[in-house]
């Protein structure tokens, strides 16, 4: 059985790894290149147009790479928090074996 205060952190670990979840599908759905492009649209011809037409792309690239690394991150976490608890599982498993040191 894993000490309170230890359990706490893995729990607190795996909450901040659905927080990540949460945040990467999030912004994964944000069409922020779509609104560039329009931006691009609406200024046709100008030199501001093919600015915005790249930003379109840069912010697409950006928001997928960033939430592919926040699933990684929160995969990571998740590991994490069952290694910690793994580990203290044993290390109680460990104690109990061998009983007190008197």
């Amino acid at each position: 059985m894993a000490s309170p205060g230890f359990a706490l952190i893995a729990d607190g670990i795996r909450a901040a790894a659905r927080q990540a979840v949460a945040a990467g599908e999030g912004a994964r759905g944000l069409e922020l290149g779509a609104v560039a492009t329009k931006i691009s649209g609406a200024l046709r011809g100008t030199r501001s147009a093919t600015a915005a037409a790249g930003l379109s792309t840069a912010w697409d690239t950006a928001i997928s790479s960033w939430s592919a690394d926040v699933a990684t991150h929160a995969q990571r976490l998740t590991e994490s928090a069952t290694t910690y608890q793994t580990s203290d599982t044993d290390a109680g498993d460990c104690f109990r074996r061998t009983g007190p040191a008197y």
